[in-house]
């Protein structure tokens, strides 16, 4: 997919992969929790700064 993407040229591959650390999940152990959310935010606004920069 992320080879295809950026062949593609109109969209970007945003690697969201994690260490899982039982501590960064939800309260239900499933999901992820606040900070992984917000790591993968960043991640994404990084990404649209350098597209529109």
């Amino acid at each position: 997919l992320q080879h295809w993407l950026q062949a593609e040229g109109s969209a970007h591959f945003v690697d969201l992969r994690f260490t899982l650390d039982p501590s960064l999940m939800a309260s239900d152990g499933f999901h992820p929790g606040p900070a992984i959310y917000q790591g993968w935010g960043e991640r994404v606004a990084r990404i649209i700064r350098r597209a529109y920069a």
